[in-house]
This record gives C-alpha cells, structure tokens and sequence, in this order.
C-alpha cells in the first residue's frame, strides 16, 4: 500500500515547541504537509512566556529537512489568531492537533483557584478556542481533521491532579460531541491518550522510563487519524512504547430494584449490589440512544410486573419499547432521549394524570382514516428494488432478479412493503391526534405474499389500524396492509407496528391477537449463515423505491439524530434477510415464500456487513441479522415461513 501523505493539507500543532508537539509537527511535515508550530514559550506550569525559540528551533528543524512551517507564539485562549496565521500563511486550515497543556499539580485540599483556571484554561479552554476557530472552514470545505490530548489521569485519576483530570476528561467530552456534528460535514474528531516523555511527565516518571517512552512512539498514531483516509471518530485510544488500543464504555447488565406501586428503598439497592456490579456479560453503549433504551426498557419490565430476572435491564432487544428508541427508522434522537428519560423519572402518578388526554386521542386514532394508495410499477421498479436490496450482477443467481429477459425474471416478495406508502399511513397517524412524527418510530414487519408478485401491475393498497396496545411510556399502533390487483385478488398483506412515544397511560390493552408476534430462534448454533456487505451507497439506492427520509442520505438530517452518518433503512437489511433465506432454503425460488415477520432491533449503516443467521424448524426457518462489524443484531425474534409440500399446510398468520 501506499505511503500516508499529506501533501496540500494545512496543519495547526499546539505546544508543538518540544516533546510530543514537535513530533508530531515534524512527521507531518515529513509527509508533506504545511505545519503551523504553535508554542507559547511557557512553562510546564504556564508560568511566563514570551521565549519564541522552542516554536521557532521546530520550523527550522522542518525547513531544514525540506519542508514547510511557520512559527506561532499566541497562546491557545487566542484560537482564532492562531488559525488566522495559519489561513494568512497557507490558505486555510485542515487538521487541528490540540496538544498544548500545562500542570499545576497539587492535592485536592491545597489546589487553589489560580490552580484549577489556569489549568482548565490551557487545556479544555484552549482546545474550544483553536477548534472554533478553524470550525466554520472545515465545514464550508466538507473535510477536518481534530485530535484533542487526553490522559490516563483524566480516565483514572491520578492523585494531586484534580484540576488537570478535571480537564482531560472534560476533552474526551468535547471530542465525542465534535464527532457527532462534524459528521455531517466530513469532519472527524478523536482523543488520544498518550504515555510519552515530555517536560510534563518529567518528574512523574522515573527517568529511565521517561527516555524510553520516546514520542516518536505516540505520533504515527496521530498522523493516521489525521490522514484523509482515517475515517474513525468519536474514539479514545491510547499510546505508548508502540502500542496502541481503543477504548470503550463498559455497562453491567444492571438490576431493577423497583416494583410498580412500591416505594424504591436504599435496602433494596444494597440487596442488589452484587447483579448491579457485576460485569460478567457488560454491554458497550456507544451512544446516547443506546444508553437511554435500557430505560425505556425497564419501564416495560416493571408494568409487567418483570423485576426479579437476572439482567432483566439489560437486554434491549426483549422489548419492543426498546427495539423502538433504537429501530432505525428515529429520526430525532433528542425527542427520543428526552421522553426516555422524563419518563424514568416520572412515577405511576404522574402518568396516570395524563391519562384522560391519551384516551381521547386513542379513540380519535382508531377512527382515522387512511385512504388508499394506487401504486403502478413496471419491471424498472422492481429490478431497482432488487438492486436496493443488494442484488448483484456479480451472483450468478441475482440474474433472474436483475435481468427482465431471464427466463424466470422474479421479484423478491419483500418488494410488497414499497406497495404500501408507510409515509402516508403513519402521517395519517400524525394527523389523527396531532402528534410529532419525528416520535413515531418503526418497530416491527410483517410480510405475507399469495403467490408470486408479478413483474409488472397496478396494486391498489387499503389500510386500516387494527389495534392500538397501552406501552405506558408510548403507544403500539398495528397497521394493517391489504394490496389487491386491479381484479380485486390479493396479492399481499404486509403489517406494520409503530411506536409512538409519549402516547400511553390511556388504560388500553397491552397485548393484541392482530399482532403477529415475534418468535425467538432455537438455541444453539445456526444452522446456516450467510454474509454479505452492504455498499456504502445501499441506503441512496434504496429509498429510490419509496422511503425518502432524508435520515438514510442526508449527514446533516443524520447528525441531527445522533449518527455518525446516514443509516440504513430497516426495510432495507429486511429484504437482505429475505434473500438470503431463499438463496439457502428455497433454491431462489420466490413461489416457495409465504411469511416473514422481524423486529428492527439495532441501525446499520451503509458499508457494513451483513450476517443472517438461520435455523430450520420445519417450513419455518428463524433468523436473525447481525451486522458483522459490531456484533449487534439489526433483525431480532425473526422468521421466514416456506410453503411446504402440501400448499394447504404449513404456519400462516390470520389478520
């Protein structure tokens, strides 16, 4: 592979006058970069100033080895005249190093107020400032690079160094938000934690030690997340002495401690202890979302009386509540980590007062009309939606999918979903009781076909809301699909649960016969698996066969939800599923499909692999789909009912 260069790339080093700074300043400049060397010329405690020889020996250094630099000796509280040298010498500024950093050690009980500012100043203040400044270019070019400098003792603690953990922890902060709103201009944020020696562990380490931690050890690693090719970000890794490892947040499965009606006690937290604290099967939330669906989780759990199991509050896939706040289909995540949280906080009371308002908009849901949608399509549509769904030219196996010459030309029977405008249904939803739709969240499909869907036909789509169930903290709204040709043959039925957040406490049903339930895989090993990445231009291809949420395409509407990017549609690793099942236990053939039923557990995102692991009970075959990077299922409780031998037999569900 080639050689990582940074030729035509502007970069601003802070404290960049020794130690970890400068090498970082000169390997960038060794790959061609143009480097502003930034250094104050004080202390290691910030005392003084004004000596210009450290920034300056560094760009001479550069320029003596051939490359490109000037010198800077503002200090980091002054970002914008820092990045303004930087434009005024070079263009423009594309990677920010926030490095700079002083230490005023002292125990907790002598740090004084001069102690913790000035601190807090140079570190957490000064990396604001820089970043701000060079924030609005980055964005405007659609392209940035920032590394702020962490610490072990921000991670750990460290004693007599409370002002400056204070500050290096409140870094990793500002980097993971960085992440999230830079991701829709291309701007990629990270922390490193690094073990080097410098004038600032000088003294803290042993001698020895400090040689040996050579910084030349730590400035690859922050070069490559600097590099246009590097598109990690929101991470924290540390470095040192050649090694490198990622960080991440560990959680316990935890335990509910509370019971419905009854007052939550200290005693029952300490006779919890050892479940809350074990870490046997930790999760790793990565995100607010994730974070905040335990909650809503929880809330289900205590309604049903559920406040025993080991665990019990951390399993996000055993709720539809919680499938809901992470299904791919949120669009606002702000909404959604609000209303979780208010109603974690709010006590049965507090919901029951609402309850004579939800009634009334229940009532007023299930009399809403959605009229019915007309859907013309020719053999264009279906083999874009077969595209959409990751068929390729590439298997031999695809053709009859891709090619409307093939001799057994066919469409996947999940292409029944575009038939039906899940827009308009859920907007009728919005409609009926006023409701914002960015809290309507997708949760869960059922397909059913009667035959082969033809290549080419006019379906005519009839709607009708089955069942709205009581979730406490939300609303389950069972949408029923009916399509029929022209003749008035049915040719599908396709059922949609959706979750509308804030929406329960209304005294209705929790539980529905319309409902087609989940059903959870056998035990054991799957009986087969099939693995197949998705294309980083999968959710653009695909919402050309009807879902346009500009959530699956645009960074910014992305960002605006908490991702890091455009997710998949659900809909989407939905029809993969399906293909799959068919390539392994159906030869390919489409006539032998008659149901499928998933749960939208977890988002994917374009690019990512997809694994569908299947087990064979008969016509029945469950699955599940987990996105190969993470580990992380996207399609929980799933199935896929074959026709069996006998067309009369085999599961069906009655809606």
């Amino acid at each position: 592979m080639s050689d990582l260069r940074f030729d035509g790339r502007v970069v601003v080093v802070t404290g960049a006058g020794g130690g970890l700074g400068r090498e970082y300043a000169l390997l960038f400049a060794e790959r061609g970069a143009d480097v502003v060397v930034n250094d104050l010329g004080g202390s290691a405690s910030g005392d003084g100033g004004g000596d210009v020889r450290p920034a300056d020996l560094v760009v001479e250094e550069i320029r003596a080895r051939g490359g490109s630099a000037v010198a800077n000796h503002d200090s980091v509280e002054d970002g914008e005249r820092i990045v303004r040298a930087a434009e005024a010498a070079f263009g423009r500024v594309d990677v920010v190093v926030n490095n700079a950093g002083i230490l005023r050690d002292r125990s907790f009980a002598r740090t004084s107020d001069a102690d913790w500012d000035g601190v807090q100043r140079v570190h957490a203040r000064g990396a604001f400032a820089v970043t701000r400044a060079a924030w609005p270019g980055m964005r405007a070019r659609g392209y940035g690079r920032v590394v702020v400098t962490s610490s072990a003792a921000g991670l750990f603690g460290n004693f007599g160094q409370a002002n400056y953990a204070a500050a290096k922890m409140a870094l990793v902060g500002l980097s993971n938000t960085l992440a999230i709103e830079g991701a829709a201009y291309g701007i990629c944020c990270n922390a490193v934690v690094p073990t080097a020696g410098s004038r600032l562990t000088r003294g803290v380490f042993p001698g020895e030690l400090v040689d040996a931690l050579k910084p030349e050890y730590v400035a690859p690693l922050v070069a490559y997340l600097c590099h246009e090719s590097c598109e990690e970000t929101g991470g924290v890794f540390e470095a040192g002495a050649g090694w490198i490892g990622k960080l991440r947040w560990e959680r316990s499965q935890g335990r509910i401690v509370r019971e419905k009606g009854k007052r939550m006690t200290p005693e029952a937290v300490r006779d919890s202890w050892e479940g809350i604290t074990d870490m046997t099967s930790a999760s790793h939330p990565s995100s607010i979302q994730e974070s905040t669906a335990t909650l809503v989780d929880v809330l289900e759990k205590i309604n049903e009386g559920h406040t025993t199991s080991p665990g019990n509050a951390g399993d996000p896939s055993a709720s539809g509540i919680a499938v809901a706040t992470t299904t791919v289909e949120a669009a606002v995540s702000d909404v959604t980590v609000a209303t979780a949280t208010d109603d974690a906080a709010a006590s049965d009371a507090a919901v029951a007062t609402a309850t004579d308002d939800a009634a009334a908009a229940v009532a007023k849901l299930r009399d809403a009309a959605i009229e019915p949608s007309v859907i013309r399509y020719t053999d264009r549509d279906v083999i874009l939606y077969h595209l959409g769904i990751g068929c390729s030219v590439a298997d031999a196996g695809s053709l009859k999918f891709l090619y409307e010459g093939s001799d057994d030309f066919s469409v996947v029977p999940t292409f029944s979903t575009t038939c039906c405008d899940l827009v308009a249904a859920f907007g009728a939803v919005g409609s009926a009781i006023e409701f914002d739709l960015s809290r309507f969240l997708h949760g869960e499909q059922y397909t059913e076909v009667y035959g082969a869907l033809p290549t080419d036909a006019t379906l005519i789509t009839t709607y009708r809301i089955a069942d709205v169930l009581d979730k406490t903290s939300g609303a389950a709204i069972v949408i029923v699909m009916e399509t029929r040709d022209e003749r008035g043959r049915k040719v599908a039925l396709n059922q949609a649960v959706g979750f509308l957040i804030g929406a329960g406490g209304f005294g209705g049903p929790r539980t529905s016969r319309e409902q087609v339930p989940t059903v959870a895989p056998p035990t054991g090993p799957p009986h087969d698996v099939v693995v197949e990445r998705t294309s980083v231009d999968q959710a653009a291809l695909y919402r050309l066969s009807g879902d346009r949420n500009p959530l699956h395409v645009d960074a910014a509407f992305a960002a605006a939800g908490g991702f890091a990017r455009p997710i998949l549609h659900g809909l989407c690793a939905y029809g993969y599923a399906c293909r799959h099942v068919l390539r392994r236990y159906a030869g390919g053939d489409v006539a032998r499909f008659r149901t499928m039923k998933a749960r939208f557990a977890r988002p994917v995102l374009p690019g990512q692999t997809l694994r569908t692991e299947m087990w064979r009970r008969g016509e029945r075959v469950h699955l599940r789909c987990v996105v190969d990077e993470t580990g992380e299922a996207a399609l929980t409780g799933a199935y896929v009912d074959l026709v069996a031998d006998d067309p009369g037999s085999g599961p069906t569900a009655k809606l």
